[in-house]
């Protein structure tokens, strides 16, 4: 049987959909069966990307087909790496990279238009603030940590603008998104052991009277943490991990982000409980409300 290549294969027309963070994440928010309920649909498995389909006639007069899937940070590196480590740990499945997605989209769809929710942190004002960023720069690092000389001195790179199609249509705040592959909050602990042989010189050098122990690292990563989103503040106003790379690669298709704060930055989060802040029942509202939105007024 002859198999035709990739670039000669009719692509599939669609609404892509995607979420930035790891699947499990958004299980609590139980997004995919509110909107089989909204919509009156049925949403099937179509890959182990992971990635969802359904198809229905809104209103019983356009025809919809949307696709589902899940972004985890920007790129497979070192970091994403560690993050895997990590989430195996713990016996959760870490997503895929947004480049990886990125990929599979071109490969193999039309996209209708590209839909992109997640969850970011805030460099001031008020945890659950909404966000429509229209604009996004990039924050890479190589390492799987956060170095003692890159903290207040490396910067975002790249500013690109787009024309986000969720603007006018629901609610939030424009802004710049700064997207990174670290938690910076904690800068970018994911290899606690690691993480710890790396920092105990310096943090002990810093703080020489006090015993190293975790509590007295934890604090001083949140003071650094703090310091650092200070002088980022001046590049943006809100900081996730996958926008960029949505907004570079779709930024001249009908692209549209919003992201919901989880937390401020400036605030001490303790580690593992920015999830446990958002309101989960506004955010899968959001989501239902934005894809409705489009599917009116922009198919």
């Amino acid at each position: 049987m002859h198999i035709l290549p990739s670039f000669l294969r009719k692509k599939e027309e669609a609404i892509i959909v995607v979420f930035g963070g790891e699947e499990n994440l958004y299980e609590r928010a139980k997004i995919l069966q509110l909107f089989e309920h909204h919509f009156k649909t049925k949403i099937q498995k179509i890959s182990n990307l992971p990635e969802y389909k359904c198809t229905f006639f809104y209103k019983d007069k356009k025809y919809v087909n949307i696709i589902f899937t899940f972004a985890f940070n920007p790129r497979k590196d070192e970091v994403w790496e560690a993050y895997e480590r990590h989430f195996k740990s713990k016996g959760v499945a870490c997503g895929l990279p947004a480049s990886i997605i990125v990929s599979h989209i071109k490969s193999n769809y039309n996209p209708q238009l590209i839909l992109f929710f997640g969850i970011c942190g805030a460099f001031a004002g008020n945890i659950t603030t909404t966000y429509l960023p229209s604009s996004g720069r990039e924050l890479l690092f190589n390492s799987k940590f956060i170095l003692p000389e890159e903290v207040g001195k490396h910067l975002p790179k790249r500013h690109l603008g787009f024309h986000n199609i969720l603007q006018g249509k629901v609610e939030g705040h424009n802004a710049t998104v700064i997207s990174t592959n670290m938690l910076l909050q904690h800068l970018g602990i994911v290899d606690f052991e690691d993480w710890i042989k790396l920092w105990r010189n310096y943090i002990s050098k810093d703080n020489p009277e006090r015993k190293f122990d975790f509590k007295v690292a934890q604090k001083w990563t949140f003071e650094k943490g703090k310091e650092y989103s200070r002088v980022l503040s001046h590049f943006g106003h809100i900081i996730d991990k996958e926008s960029f790379t949505f907004i570079r690669n779709f930024r001249r298709k009908k692209l549209g982000i919003k992201l919901q704060c989880s937390d401020v930055i400036t605030q001490n989060i303790p580690l593992d409980t920015e999830s446990d802040m958002i309101d989960w029942n506004k955010f899968a509202s959001n989501v239902i409300s934005a894809i409705e939105q489009c599917i009116i007024h922009e198919i």
